[in-house]
């Protein structure tokens, strides 16, 4: 039976090196009688193809080289294209670049139109490189030429290409930008293949954002056009982002519908390439359903077709999730083995994100077998390599600290309760308890006193950055605008300043929510204060990230989410009501963060104490402007009215808001009349300097 199969097989691999003989000695032939230098290099270009990395490939190649040069004109640039594509394929990649320059060079020179088409393979380079700014740049200067060419496939491809560039580097709206004009271009110029894949790329951005109806609306028209064009390739990828929305929304078993009809039309479609991915989200599916054996056996399929298919990079993702499953099982031997080779995947292609996603699988692990001092090590060294911490990173930081702090209290405890069974057996249970009280009062006082201290030097590192940054701008400012893409990377750094000030002040609600679950009631309301300060200073550069123009920010967008966000935090069991009137007004950092703070603790102090014993109460929020300088900011409600006592209470709040008028060159005025109303007069401080 071996050797019949043997033979089989021998039959078969020299059925098909006659095959591929017999195409070679046929263009062979064809290239002899070839008159035209185009007929020469169309023939050229196919032998090199057929003899893919043998070495006859690359004598073929030169002499195509030889026969654009004598030629010159566009066919000159074509040759040396094909040269780019050829080293590049058997990864001799600085002498590829070297020819895809010589044809940029050549194109430009004699103003052809295949320029942008070499544009776009510098773009693609510069993408495999990540070096996304240039990569967006180069696929900008083709997205052009195709537009002023009238390519219009080879224009919606580009404008595709940019999205995803843009989307990688969560930049949604620009990228729903590109996406939303190739759509267009698409669908006026009949192009459904185009207009399906654009269709699913806008889904893929609205899922991201958390829009699951509208990224289903976009992935059902994706499948429409790809029914009608019996794509079974196009409807797999449409089936496997319809499964992962079912997946998001914990609707489990119609998930599994969608990924088992990817991998079906997959298999029509006749690709193995991404059978992979269909069977990791099978795979995780069952891991939420702690289906384990499933679980366990999708992933050995996924893990067979990526090394089927030499897909070393993606291996890492599927070891991680074996060594997230063995933890679930509490199985440490196959844990370790999978982590090990997740690791050294995640290594050797530098695939940071999967790294930091390791450690934190591995410190979760760790606090399982109650090795909290380790989960916590290992964390930190997470959390010192990140700018931000997601939800789910917080929540596992939460634990282990939670997790060790139990740890050390009950190793305290016992301690102490043997000592005193010691001196006076009698009186135990009360020295514990007095001790335990006190132990955990200093523990609060420290705790608090800590936060602070970090609170102080985030901020304050936070501002130095930005003013360091501001700095350097200014010096480079003029060279930034002499090029396009200076421009670029001046705003896009500036953005990522405010996005990392925001993200340190998000470390800091963390840190101070974290400490606030563990403590009494009355340091639980100051530290619930404080992190809504920290919040607000946190929101406006939340809002200048996101805005168009770097210095200046919504005033009424970002009153809207502040108030609505202090509304859910202090009106537990009640119905508070908000109307928030504000002007189409805008203001820099100098203006806003005094303001929202003050807005902050006037707001904060009447759902505090305002509507007390009532179930419901309603707050009024204006801004207008009065004159070229001066403003007008209006907070009322309809409480019980604030009291004389409260007023000469002298408490921390009502200095900040004095302090806060005073720094908004402001006056105050109170009234206290069915509710309580503060009418302050301000100018704008970002206009003064």
């Amino acid at each position: 039976m071996r050797m019949k199969c043997g033979v089989v097989l021998l039959f078969v691999l020299l059925s098909w090196v006659s095959v591929g003989q017999q195409a070679i000695d046929s263009l062979e032939q064809q290239l002899s009688k070839a008159t035209s230098d185009e007929e020469k290099v169309t023939l050229i270009n196919q032998l090199v193809d057929l003899y893919d990395s043998a070495p006859e490939a690359e004598l073929y190649l030169k002499s195509m080289l030889d026969i654009g040069e004598k030629s010159g004109g566009v066919l000159k640039g074509d040759t040396y294209r094909s040269a780019y594509l050829y080293y590049l394929k058997t990864g001799q990649d600085k002498k590829a670049l070297d020819y895809l320059k010589d044809a940029i060079s050549w194109d430009r020179k004699n103003e052809h139109e295949e320029l942008y088409y070499s544009y776009e393979l510098y773009g693609k380079w510069f993408q495999k490189s990540l070096l996304l700014d240039s990569a967006i740049y180069y696929f900008q200067l083709a997205e052009e030429g195709f537009l002023k060419n009238k390519d219009y496939k080879s224009l919606v491809e580009i404008l595709n290409r940019e999205g995803i560039l843009l989307k990688n580097v969560q930049s949604y709206g620009e990228a729903l930008q590109k996406y939303y004009q190739a759509y267009d271009i698409a669908k006026q110029q009949n192009l459904p293949k185009n207009l399906a894949s654009t269709c699913v790329n806008i889904g893929v951005v609205f899922k991201k954002q958390g829009q699951l109806e509208d990224a289903m609306e976009y992935y059902m028209k994706a499948e429409e056009i790809y029914q009608t064009e019996d794509n079974y390739i196009g409807l797999a990828n449409v089936y496997n982002n319809i499964g992962n929305i079912h997946r998001i929304r914990d609707e489990l078993d119609l998930a599994l519908v969608y990924y088992k009809k990817a991998i079906k039309n997959r298999e029509l479609g006749g690709s193995e390439k991404t059978l992979s991915y269909s069977y990791n989200n099978i795979a995780l599916v069952y891991k939420e359903q702690a289906i384990y054996d499933s679980t366990l056996y999708y992933l050995a399929l996924s893990e067979k077709y990526k090394i089927k298919l030499e897909e070393q990079a993606s291996l890492s993702s599927t070891y991680l999730n074996f060594a997230d499953t063995y933890s679930l099982l509490n199985d440490s031997v196959n844990f370790n083995k999978y982590y090990d080779l997740a690791m050294s995947y995640a290594n050797e292609f530098e695939q940071y994100g999967i790294i930091e996603e390791l450690k934190i699988i591995f410190s979760k692990y760790a606090a399982n077998q109650g090795n909290y001092q380790e989960a916590y090590e290992f964390l930190v060294t997470v959390i010192q390599q990140m700018d931000t911490m997601s939800s789910k990173e917080q929540e596992v930081l939460s634990q282990v600290l939670q997790a060790q702090y139990n740890d050390k209290q009950k190793q305290e405890l016992i301690l102490e309760l043997e000592a005193s069974l010691e001196k006076q057996k009698k009186q135990a249970e009360q020295l514990r308890l007095d001790e335990t009280n006190l132990w955990l009062m200093v523990i609060v006082l420290s705790g608090v006193f800590i936060l602070l201290i970090i609170a102080l030097v985030l901020v304050f590192r936070s501002f130095n950055r930005l003013k360091q940054g501001a700095k350097e701008y200014a010096t480079i400012n003029q060279e930034l605008r002499e090029t396009r893409i200076g421009a670029e990377e001046k705003e896009m750094m500036i953005k990522e300043i405010h996005h990392r000030v925001k993200n340190n002040l998000q470390v800091v609600k963390s840190l101070i929510r974290l400490q606030r679950d563990a403590t009494g009631d009355e340091s639980c309301e100051i530290l619930t204060d404080f992190e809504n300060r920290v919040s607000s200073i946190a929101l406006v550069h939340e809002s200048l990230h996101g805005s168009v123009d770097l210095s200046k920010v919504d005033v009424e967008d970002y009153y809207q989410k502040l108030i609505q966000d202090l509304i859910d935090v202090y009106s537990v069991n009640q119905e508070i009501s908000c109307n928030v009137n504000v002007e189409k007004l805008s203001f820099g950092l100098d203006t806003l963060i005094p303001l929202g703070l003050l807005t902050n603790e006037i707001v904060s102090n009447a759902l505090k104490h305002a509507f007390q014993d009532r179930s419901r109460g309603h707050v009024e929020v204006s801004i207008k402007q009065l004159n070229e300088d001066d403003y007008l900011l209006e907070i009322a409600d309809d409480g019980v009215g604030i009291s004389g006592d409260y007023l000469a209470s002298n408490t921390l709040g009502l200095e900040l808001i004095d302090t806060l008028v005073g720094q908004l060159d402001g006056t105050k005025e109170l009234v206290v009349n069915n509710g309580t109303k503060y009418i302050i007069k301000f100018k704008n401080q970002d206009k003064i300097k």
